[in-house]
């Protein structure tokens, strides 16, 4: 029971740290499919070979074909995919930031734990330290981190 009000309490005092630690290859894969998104609608933009004439209606003196709108949207579309590109890419750059600011081993579990997505056991066999080790570490790393983003709030 100790140790389960123990864990509980770890949990809250890094919450910060872990929920945007966690969030980076969620980032890292929305960059990816919002930039397969951006291809592919270059791709069908790019694919779109000439105006039809036989099917141009003309009002009020203006030739109508819809092309004209449908360069708005794709453009409207792609400068919002680059907006979310760029918010991603910013958060990413941000946990790098903060990761390189904690004390080398304790950054280098981290990294491995949530950047690379090992468990414990294979840092530990990774890096050749006790599994107590890494953990130590890894809740000591959380800790810094979590003061890091206090400080920068």
């Amino acid at each position: 029971v100790m140790g389960t009000k123990n864990k509980s309490y770890k949990k809250i005092e890094c919450a910060d740290a872990v929920r945007e630690l966690s969030s980076y290859n969620i980032a890292k894969r929305k960059i990816k499919e919002l930039k397969d998104k951006r291809s592919e609608l270059i791709e069908e933009y790019a694919s779109i070979k000439a105006i039809d004439y036989s099917k141009v209606c003309v009002q009020g003196g203006k030739i109508e074909t819809g092309w004209d709108e449908l360069v708005m949207t794709i453009s409207k579309v792609t400068k919002q995919i680059a907006k979310e590109i760029e918010i991603n890419e910013r958060l990413l750059n941000k946990i790098n930031e903060r990761l390189e600011q904690v004390e080398l081993y304790r950054g280098q579990v981290l990294h491995y734990y949530f950047i690379e997505m090992k468990n414990i056991q294979q840092i530990s066999d990774e890096m050749s330290w006790s599994y107590a080790t890494i953990k130590n570490y890894k809740l000591e790393g959380l800790r810094e981190y979590q003061a890091l983003i206090k400080q920068q709030k």
